[in-house]
Parts: structure tokens; C-alpha cells; sequence
């Protein structure tokens, strides 16, 4: 972990290319979640958005695992060298969804924290996404309800 603080060892062309992609790929997320949770109507944008959020969250975790592998590809079991980029893609949607094929494992302790991380993140996004669909849901059956 403490390698990836040290600049001078980003000669790894991936995990420079990574990065920018995580950072790239964070602001339209940051973007949609603050849309998604402002709007106070639930509309069929509002619905994409929220589904939008999840696919690049997928995406935005493959690039830590790029960075990852490409400073130790020992950090996980299972993944191809020559396909690590579609590897990684697919270890972080089946964390994400927490499927767990078990055909990409994480080694090191810094891959396990991360994919826990990401575990974590793929049950809790879509239980407030379903809650605040139910809640505006109800909310709009309570005024039709108490409007007649």
C-alpha cells in the first residue's frame, strides 16, 4: 500500500491510466448520487441515474484493482496476465453484486480490504436506492389516498 504513495514508482503506465479513469469516472458518479438524492420526484432519468451510479461504481473499482495488480500481481489468484484489464473488470461486478464466482480471489491483505470495501458498498447502494424508491412510492400513494 505504502508503494502506491510513492510517485516516483508510477512508471506503471496502467495504474497511471487507472487512476485518471477512477477520477474520471468518480465525478459523474459523485454528480448522480447528488441529483438522485435531491430530486424530489422519481422519474424514469431519476431511475437510470440511480442504475448508472451502480455500473460505475463497478467500473470505478476495477480501476483500484488495476492499480493494484499492476504494482503486485500476486495480489490476486485467478487472473490472467493477458486479460487482467477484463479479469478485473469481471472480479469487481461479481464483488460488486457479491456473487462470488471464487474463480478471481484476492491475495494480499491491501486487495482484500478493497474488495471488502466494494462488497460492502454493492449491498448498501441498492438498499437505499430501494428505499428511496419505496419511500417516494409511499409517500405519493399516501397523497392520492388522502387527496380523495
Amino acid at each position: 500500500m505504502v508503494e502506491l504513495l510513492n510517485i516516483s514508482t508510477w512508471s506503471h503506465s496502467y495504474s497511471v491510466i487507472a487512476a485518471i479513469l477512477f477520477i474520471v469516472i468518480c465525478v459523474p458518479i459523485l454528480l448522480l448520487q447528488q441529483e438522485f438524492f435531491s430530486t424530489p420526484k422519481v422519474t424514469a432519468d431519476t431511475l437510470k441515474g440511480g442504475i448508472a451510479i451502480y455500473v460505475l461504481m463497478g467500473v470505478a473499482w476495477a480501476m483500484v484493482y488495476t492499480i493494484l495488480f499492476d504494482f503486485n500481481p500476486s495480489s490476486f489468484a485467478g487472473v490472467q496476465p493477458s486479460q487482467f484489464r477484463s479479469d478485473l473488470l469481471h472480479f469487481s461486478f461479481v464483488t460488486l453484486t457479491t456473487l462470488g464466482y471464487g474463480n478471481i480471489l484476492p491475495m494480499e491483505t491491501s486487495a482484500r480490504l478493497i474488495s471488502d470495501l466494494e462488497a460492502i458498498a454493492g449491498i448498501m447502494y441498492p438498499a437505499i436506492l430501494i428505499s428511496r424508491l419505496v419511500s417516494e412510492y409511499s409517500s405519493k400513494n399516501k397523497e392520492i389516498h388522502h387527496g380523495n
